[in-house]
């Protein structure tokens, strides 16, 4: 069988005339019988600056020219990159055009940990540092670490669904990225790259969601409408189970504090909130239904603020203990202040 042919292509924007180095990505395309290598023409330089793993690479002694070893194509050194194309292109953007669309990285977007997952995935393997960090930090972000700041998104999320029109400052345009972060392909980032800090609040969200609602589906709207959706197929066995765990959890937790107010409160205020507590999905969201707890019953002013005092508690206790409730790796410390 004879050797496929080898095809050079200049990859844009990145074919410099000044280069000192050429890095590749080599294709197959068994169609035609060639192979195609997708060359960057740039600096070492620019490379050390921004890669510790490059900076070591280049300290390596050169072998001799002629070496089997060594490539050379148009006089450069050539480096075989074993990484997708797209990925490389979208490193070497951040090196050259740090402007562009690689690292414009909107707040709340759905999809971006999919969408970066090659870009940190490579800056991780190469050491890319800082833009690893700026990654990093940016997907951290899109998850509450407190509950203040938590309480502050969900509200803006809940006044946009029930008042489209509201005078909010926000871009329609950007509707589906201002809205509450799509949760499971968030988790499965923060477990593939070790960001613990995600995982609470994104279990969280994700117990909210009904199994029917499917964010592919929901993009179609073939689903119910609903707030949010998850893109389930993305979560792991060990992930179900960690939700599943968290939702029982949460579930023993209220009828808990349920059980403890019913036995607290004066007996007419007892009849007044019993008459309406099975229509109340306490277990779904428990920490806005605590926050509005009192004003959903007419309640004596003693029962009122007894009930407000422990229903406080008892939010910021579950929030405390989100990692706890849905058996999550261990995080910093989880606050439920500022």
């Amino acid at each position: 069988m004879e050797n496929p042919t080898v095809v050079y292509k200049n990859v844009e924007n990145f074919s410099f005339d000044d280069a000192d180095i050429i890095l590749y990505v080599q294709q197959d395309s068994p169609e035609d019988h060639t192979v195609v290598n997708h060359l960057f023409r740039v600096h070492k330089a620019t490379l050390i600056l921004h890669s510790h793993a490059f900076a070591s690479m280049f300290l390596v002694p050169i072998p001799p020219v002629g070496s089997r070893s060594q490539q050379i194509h148009d006089g450069l050194l050539m480096f075989r990159m074993f990484d997708e194309l797209k990925d490389v292109t979208d490193l070497l953007q951040t090196f050259y055009y740090p402007c562009s669309s690689a690292i414009i990285i909107h707040p709340h977007a759905s999809d971006t940990p999919i969408r970066l997952r090659g870009l940190l995935n490579i800056a991780q393997k190469y050491q890319v540092n800082q833009l690893y960090e700026h990654i990093v930090t940016s997907i951290k972000a899109d998850w509450p670490q407190t509950l203040p700041r938590w309480d502050f998104l969900d509200d803006i999320n809940r006044q946009r669904m029930l008042e489209p029109q509201t005078t909010l400052p926000w871009d329609p345009v950007l509707d589906d990225e201002q809205k509450m972060s799509e949760p499971a392909a968030a988790i499965r980032i923060a477990r593939e790259f070790d960001i613990p800090e995600v995982l609470p609040a994104a279990f969280y969200h994700l117990a909210r969601i009904e199994i029917s609602c499917d964010y592919d589906e929901a993009q179609q709207e073939l689903c119910p409408r609903s707030e949010h959706a998850a893109r389930w197929g993305m979560l792991t066995q060990e992930d179900m189970s960690c939700l599943v765990r968290g939702k029982e959890e949460i579930a023993s937790i209220m009828d808990h504090f349920v059980n403890q107010t019913r036995s607290k409160c004066c007996h007419p205020c007892k009849s007044s909130w019993e008459e309406t507590l099975f229509m109340m999905n306490y277990v779904r969201d428990p920490l806005e239904v605590l926050r509005r707890f009192t004003r959903r019953y007419e309640l004596c002013e003693a029962c009122r603020e007894s009930l407000a005092t422990r229903a406080m508690v008892e939010r910021e206790d579950i929030w405390s203990k989100l990692p706890e409730i849905f058996h999550l790796p261990v995080a910093p410390p989880w606050r439920t202040g500022r």
